[in-house]
């Protein structure tokens, strides 16, 4: 369990427009690339790669579904934190960057983002579409995952007040990672004082359990994750942004501690 002694009090969580938001991820500028288009074959995937490029990778992915748009504020949030020299843990920053590559894909679905609709143009649910892989989001999503070698996977979502009992979660997305998610539940639980729950692999369609099932070029398993948090007027925007940038934080140092304890050693 991670004790964080860092104010990570999080700003305001305005809805961004599909434009101003995409202006947000060209300031990366060379740090920023297109790995595809959406089913509407007008908006572009973006990805935003900080740190060692040569490095492991730790791929975080937000916004699959539009409805959920606050993940891709908090998310571009973090890369900014760690672009400009913000983020609270100066230590953690310095060793992130300067040995891991850490890969971003802010939005998933554009066209959801767009629309602020959980559907992509084509109505279908990508986080249902990581097994047949009808749909253009979720073969870019694929193929960049691949690409970039990563060993780690954290799918960001947010989720009506319906949904769950629990208002934060963390969920594994394999069998080998269900220990680490029960540690970083631990951690994000003893930070907020809110009651986390934990979740299975979920089906084999979604993301979680598609990068869950993949191997890892430098040995061991992917530690695939997926995290929630609930949206509509249960907390305020700050509150979502601050347990956002946690989430985040405690995934990739959990990642990290994986990365080094378990392959490094070997």
């Amino acid at each position: 369990m991670m004790h964080i002694p860092y104010n990570l009090f999080g700003t305001e969580l305005p809805y961004r427009s599909w434009s101003a938001l995409e202006n947000e991820i060209k300031s990366f500028n060379s740090n920023t690339k297109i790995i595809g288009r959406g089913a509407c074959n007008s908006r572009n995937i973006y990805s935003i790669s900080l740190g060692r490029t040569s490095g492991p990778t730790i791929f975080i992915l937000a916004s699959v579904h539009g409805a959920e748009w606050h993940s891709a504020i908090f998310a571009l949030k973090f890369m900014k934190m760690l672009r400009d020299n913000t983020f609270p843990d100066k230590q953690f920053r310095t060793k992130l960057l300067s040995k891991y590559n850490v890969v971003c894909v802010p939005v998933g679905n554009p066209w959801g983002y767009a629309n602020k609709t959980r559907l992509n143009y084509n109505n279908v649910d990508i986080n249902r579409d990581y097994v047949d892989f009808t749909q253009p989001e979720t073969r870019a999503i694929r193929k960049h995952f691949k690409d970039t070698k990563a060993f780690s996977f954290l799918d960001l979502h947010l989720m009506q007040p319906t949904y769950s009992t629990w208002d934060l979660i963390f969920a594994a997305g394999n069998d080998q990672s269900y220990l680490i998610n029960e540690g970083m539940a631990n951690s994000l639980q003893m930070n907020t004082k809110i009651e986390c729950g934990r979740w299975g692999k979920g089906s084999s369609g979604m993301g979680r359990n598609w990068a869950g099932r993949q191997t890892s070029s430098h040995g061991g398993h992917i530690v695939s994750v997926l995290t929630e948090i609930t949206r509509d007027d249960i907390f305020p925007g700050k509150r979502i942004m601050e347990y956002g940038l946690l989430q985040q934080y405690i995934f990739v140092k959990y990642a990290m501690k994986y990365f080094e304890e378990r392959i490094y050693s070997h």
